[in-house]
């Protein structure tokens, strides 16, 4: 009996303590939406985000941007409302994390060899 007692207190503190450090990323952010119009400037990147809720913003960021990446971010707005500077950004998805820069790189020739046997 005293096992079993040890293995449900083990148990429970194993589910405790993935609980405890575990969390959603999802939900630590501000706004999440798709990157494009990607420009360096001399002390960051601005960009544009299109968010999930159809909306679009400027951003600025001190971090490196990929264009069509899927972020999270969180900061605040200028005092105007005109630009969004981001203070954390995550990639959430993008074209680092699934491959389309080797998707990007096929030779043309082989693309459309490959879409003219796809195509009926």
């Amino acid at each position: 009996m005293n096992r079993y007692i040890v293995l449900a207190v083990a148990v429970v503190a194993v589910v405790a303590m993935f609980l405890a450090f575990s969390g959603n990323p999802l939900m630590e952010f501000d706004e999440r939406g798709i990157a494009h119009d990607v420009k360096r400037t001399s002390i960051g990147y601005t960009f544009l985000m299109d968010c999930s809720d159809g909306t679009s913003m400027k951003c600025f960021s001190r971090e490196p941007v990929s264009n069509l990446g899927h972020y999270g971010v969180s900061g605040s707005f200028s005092d105007d409302g005109t630009i969004f500077f981001v203070s954390s950004i995550l990639l959430l998805d993008g074209p680092e994390r699934v491959g389309y820069k080797t998707v990007l790189r096929i030779h043309p020739f082989r693309c459309s060899s490959l879409s003219m046997t796809l195509t009926p």
